[in-house]
Order: structure tokens, then sequence, then C-alpha cells
């Protein structure tokens, strides 16, 4: 009896070892907005050196459009994958679960001084999650749902170890803006608040996402954030066509699974080169301005896709 209760315990700690491994990491996705309507957007993921099979940039597989620049870096303890892409104009850009939008809010249609403007982020946490429903700014709070303790001692180990080793770490959401913040709204996860933090200057925003927030059984599909901003930002003159004349511009594609990959590059990086080994070579062009535990001496690479998400949060009806 006593060797079984001891096998038993033995699962329990290998299965939260294991979680442990998954829960430890920090991701963030950052939009860096200029006012000539150009942007910037880069998808990082850190992960702990010591995973069984080492982490790949092609684990991203976020941004499909245009063809992004992908590069590993080591440092320390750490493994820090980036995915980047340069965009002339935001509703060139494809994703596969976050989608962006800016609407002019107040101010002149001749552009003349600074104008008023709302972007609007909608993160959908699992591809075919629908973007109709979900988590938005104002909503109110849940109730946190009632502990159901399980009924095997040994798994309750396990969870509250697995629970433990995703303290401390955050999917970030993260905007710079071509002008100054007037506001940035919270919004609540189940029952976790997440208000964002604005930067001394109100140039950028950023909201922090717990792990085990999202991880919970009581988290929605979608999630919706929304910050204002007072400056210039330049709507094409083929946007407004598209939109009927309205000062707003939208992220072109959700990708969702089925769906071709984009044959063409809009814009820069330029799709990377094939070496003689048959691998992937990052482009040379790739800036860490911003990115953090990134200096030092790194390894890049840029090997075949794997399919990759987030933590998924289950559907609520």
């Amino acid at each position: 009896m006593k060797r079984k209760i001891a096998a038993r315990l033995s699962l329990a700690l290998l299965l939260a070892m294991t979680s442990t491994l998954v829960g430890c990491f920090d991701y963030e996705l950052f939009l860096d907005l200029k006012a000539d309507g150009s942007s910037r957007l880069r998808e990082t993921l850190t992960t702990p050196n010591i995973m069984a099979e080492a982490p790949t940039p092609g684990m991203l597989d976020n941004i499909k459009r245009p063809i992004p620049t992908r590069q590993r870096l080591v440092k320390g303890d750490k493994i820090i994958l980036v995915e980047k892409v340069k965009i002339s104009r935001l509703d060139r850009l494809g994703a596969r679960r976050v989608q962006y939008a800016v609407i002019r809010k107040e101010g002149s249609l001749l552009e003349i001084g600074d104008s008023l403007h709302r972007v609007v982020i909608t993160l959908l946490p699992t591809e075919d999650s629908p973007a109709t429903r979900g988590d938005f700014p104002d909503k109110p709070l849940d109730p946190p749902p009632p502990p159901e303790p399980p009924s095997d001692p040994n798994q309750a180990i396990a969870n509250n170890l697995w629970r433990k080793s995703l303290d401390g770490h955050f999917v970030n959401i993260r905007l710079r803006l071509p002008g100054e913040i007037t506001e940035a709204r919270g919004v609540n996860i189940g029952s976790t608040r997440v208000d964002p933090t604005i930067n001394q200057a109100r140039h950028e925003v950023n909201w922090a996402f717990p792990v085990w927030a999202l991880v919970a059984d009581n988290t929605r599909e979608t999630i919706v954030l929304t910050v204002d901003f007072d400056g210039r930002f330049a709507y094409s003159t083929q946007v407004l066509r598209v939109y009927g004349g309205k000062n707003m511009v939208v992220q072109s594609q959700i990708f969702r699974p089925g769906q071709p990959e984009p044959e063409e590059d809009f814009g820069r990086p330029k799709r990377n080169k094939k070496s003689d080994d048959g691998s992937d070579d990052v482009d040379e062009d790739v800036d860490e301005e911003g990115l953090e535990d990134a200096s030092g001496e790194g390894e890049e690479s840029n090997q075949p896709s794997q399919p990759a998400s987030w933590p998924a949060p289950e559907s609520r009806p």
C-alpha cells in the first residue's frame, strides 16, 4: 500500500514539474504606431533554457503578412524568440490572433493640428474564437468561481505546484503611440482586473495579463482593449476609400486555420534567404529597440514553423 501511494505521489510530482516548465514563459506583443501611418509589430517569447526540446522562432508563427523577420537569442538561462515586421500601413498587416484598428474621434478632416484617435486591439486566445463576444472594457467583474478541490490528493498537489509556477509570468500587450495618451481602459478577465500602465511621457501603454488568469476556467474567448491618444496619425486615401470616407484604418485580416499562406510580401522585411543547408537565415536589419533581456550574445536562427499558441482559455456561453 505504501509503495502504491509513493508511486502516485512521484507521478504527481513529475506532472507538476512538467507543467512548471510549460508555464515558465513571458510573452509580449508590441506595436509601435507612427504618425505617418506606418508601424512596427514585434512578438517576443521568453522561455527558460532548460527545455527538453529547444524552442525555435517558428513556434511563434503569429504574423502572417508581410513575411516577418525571426530571431532566436540566448542570454544566460533564457531563450528569447522574436518575430517582427515593419508595415507601411496598418491595413496591410495580417496576423493569427490579434487585430488592430485606429479610429479618428475628433479633429479636422484636413488634419491641421492634433486630433483625438482611438486604438482598438482585439485578442483571440485561440485561432477559431469568434470576435463577437468576450471581455470588453467596463464589463462587470465576475465573482470568482467556488473552488472544486480534486478528489485525488496527489492531483491537488500537482495543481498547486502548477499554479505557483505561473505566478510572476505575464502576457504583455504594449503600444507606443504618436501622441499623448488621454485615456486607457482596463479590462476584467473573469475574476481578475487588469488595468493598463502608462509611462511618464504618456506615449506608451501596457496591459500585463497574469498567465494564470488567462488559463483560468472562467476566462472568456475574446479580449478587447481600447486607448485614446491626442496627436497626428495619417489615414491614407486608399484606406479612406475602403471605409467610405471615414477616418479609420483596420488591420486587413485575422488568419484562421485552413487559410492558404500569404504569397505576397507588401514591404520590409524581405523574405528570408535560404542557406546552403536548407534552413532559413534571418535578415540582418533586426533592431532590438525596447527589447529587454536581449542584450549580450545571441544565437540567430529561423527554423521551419511549428504551430503554437498562448494559453487558450475555455469558452463560456
